[in-house]
């Protein structure tokens, strides 16, 4: 990578990956001319008192379907390789020692914009990423850092990924709500009943 590239870093638990989280990295690439964007997928998300998240692999593999049309889109496994909780914080260092001359932005949704206080080292990571939010129908933003976030001007759509969840394990179609390779690897693997 370049120096003095744009490099935006997309973390979540991507169970599954989906529309919203698509749409959200293409406009944050598009508004910000980022030169990549990597997906992060988690270990086990803090902020997030999942029960059961799905494997590691399962989650890989719908996250490669997705973004196969996408050149500069990558997936990195740094937060998998980890301890079971790994703070944004800690990607951030992580990826600032990878690419030292180049400027990262932090993606995410506007339901995540609402929780960013209570972030640990949110103060020290303000400083070092500049953070990007999407806009999702229904969510109201507020909150100390607020200021801080860039939100995109692009309308979103307002999928999430337990919508999909509950539609997959009911039987129901899932067009219009994950890319239709993701939706083949569901269908197939049956992963959420």
């Amino acid at each position: 990578m370049k120096c003095n590239s744009r490099i935006g870093l997309f973390g979540g638990s991507f169970d599954p990956v989906h529309i919203g989280h698509i749409e959200l990295a293409r406009a944050a690439r598009e508004e910000f001319d980022l030169d990549k964007v990597i997906f992060i997928p988690a270990k086990q998300p803090p902020h997030k008192l999942v029960k059961h998240l799905s494997s590691a692999a399962a989650r890989l593999k719908m996250l490669k379907a997705a973004l196969k049309p996408f050149n500069d889109f990558t997936i990195s496994r740094y937060e998998l390789g980890r301890k079971p909780t790994t703070y944004t914080y800690q990607t951030a260092a992580h990826f600032k020692k990878l690419y030292p001359c180049s400027e990262l932005f932090f993606i995410i949704g506007t339901d995540s914009l609402v929780e960013l206080d209570t972030w640990k080292e949110i103060g020290r990571l303000v400083k070092e990423v500049r953070f990007i939010a999407g806009k999702r129908p229904g969510i109201k933003t507020g909150g100390r850092y607020c200021g801080s976030v860039k939100l995109l001007k692009k309308k979103l759509p307002g999928v999430s990924s337990s919508k999909v969840r509950e539609l997959s394990a009911s039987g129901r179609s899932l067009r219009g709500f994950v890319p239709a390779p993701v939706e083949k690897v569901l269908r197939k693997s049956r992963l959420y009943g």
